[in-house]
């Protein structure tokens, strides 16, 4: 029963986290001409320039935060605390962005600007001694693969929930009512996780400073080894997170609304891809089946967008291509999670103090590999996003391919064998 009351602030986590990214930047550039005549507030090389500052901000405090909570002791433990207080503001936070004042141009980007840098403050508070708290609740490897599958799958289902809702209540209602619907259910979900009281930790018998923790942390190789390969993947994951609505409406010229059945086929695919990868982990394990998703997925994305720059691609094709692409991107909600504690473990020497440190650290790169990637999609937006001009679109899906084989690329260093 712990496990399920603590996936509960996975799925809250993804829900915020991909409403924004599946509708930030059409809320603020819906393209010139928009069958729902939303209007420009600001243009897509902005809003990436605003998630990328915001984002790389925030992520410098995800070693502080995880440093601080493998420090904290209180009588409601070392992290509850951190996820308690940083809850409201998150909320509060993400419902704001999406009701911009009637500013200029220029001062609406520093309202998203500001809005987002307290968004993602307030997410690393919570996530970072959220998925510290893992080894603990699951201490064994086979509790962790467990553990990261019910993550893959609440994540899946909050990715889902933001990828279907977000647009379907954008179009039959508008951008408010969605804010605050998704934004309720958000605060419940990461509510829960606070239900579950935390295990007596054990003494640490040495304490070690900020820089020695971080260095300690940075010399294990295969960590720095995974933290190339993750941080390719979520360039990859953060510019197609951006498509689905311009694929709707550009590609396919459909409704908004429509950018939530691409998302839909696109999640249920990886939600299928989840038990698929387990198999695949028992026999080849975790970071042989990473990299063998990331292959799958990169050539899928390649042959869709360079074969889309030269012909009409059929709708129906179009979606068994996306739906191919999610079985091998389902990894990425599932593998990193479980592949974290291996990698803490095989620094068998410090592992009880650097534990909530490790997750820092790649909570800092992953948001920087995230903000580089939204501010690629809104470079590559620029260069079309209307159904007169889609190029934009196509070659993002196309860098997005580069990153995946870089990611594929670095698990070939990686040594662990689980």
């Amino acid at each position: 029963m712990k496990w399920i009351i603590y996936i509960s602030g996975f799925f809250g986590l993804f829900l915020f986290n991909n409403v924004l990214l599946t509708m930030l930047f059409y809320r603020y550039d819906p393209g010139i001409s928009n069958s729902n005549n939303f209007p420009l507030i600001v243009p897509s090389l902005l809003v990436g320039i605003a998630l990328f500052i915001s984002r790389s901000s925030a992520a410098i405090l995800q070693p502080f935060i995880g440093y601080s909570s493998d420090r904290f002791k209180s009588r409601w433990g070392c992290r509850r605390p951190f996820l308690a207080i940083s809850i409201f503001p998150l909320t509060f936070s993400f419902i704001l962005l999406f009701l911009p004042p009637k500013f200029s141009e220029i001062g609406n980007f520093f309202y998203l600007l500001i809005l987002l840098f307290l968004f993602f403050c307030s997410l690393a508070l919570y996530q970072i001694p959220y998925l510290a708290w893992l080894p603990t609740i699951a201490p064994t490897d086979k509790q962790r693969i467990f553990v990261a599958t019910l993550l893959g799958v609440s994540s899946l289902l909050g990715t889902a929930v933001a990828g279907i809702g977000s647009p379907w209540l954008t179009y039959h209602y508008n951008f408010e009512v969605m804010a605050f619907c998704l934004g309720s259910l958000g605060l419940i979900t990461l509510l829960i996780p606070l239900i579950n009281l935390e295990n007596e930790t054990e003494p640490i018998e040495k304490r070690y400073s900020f820089r020695q923790s971080f260095q300690l942390g940075w010399k294990n190789l295969p960590f720095r080894i995974y933290l190339g390969g993750i941080g390719s993947a979520w360039i990859t994951a953060s510019i197609l997170s951006v498509c689905p609505t311009y694929i709707a409406v550009a590609l396919l010229q459909k409704q908004i609304d429509f950018g939530g059945i691409i998302n839909g086929i696109f999640l249920l695919s990886a939600l299928l891809g989840t038990a698929l990868i387990t198999l695949i982990v028992r026999r080849w394990g975790k970071a042989k089946t990473f990299q063998i998703s990331m292959f799958w997925s990169a050539g899928i994305l390649l042959i869709l967008g360079l074969f889309s720059l030269w012909f009409k691609v059929p709708q129906l094709i179009w979606l068994m291509l996306l739906m191919l692409n999610g079985l091998g991107l389902a990894s990425i909600f599932i593998l990193p999670n479980a592949m974290l504690p291996d990698i803490i473990d095989n620094n068998k020497k410090f592992k009880k103090n650097l534990q909530a440190v490790y997750f820092g650290i790649r909570g800092l790169l992953i948001e920087i590999s995230v903000g580089f990637g939204l501010f690629l999609a809104g470079i590559l937006l620029m260069l079309g996003n209307t159904k007169a001009q889609p190029q934009g679109i196509l070659f993002s899906l196309i860098i997005a391919a580069c990153f995946a084989f870089v990611s594929a690329g670095f698990f070939s260093f990686y040594r662990i064998q689980k």
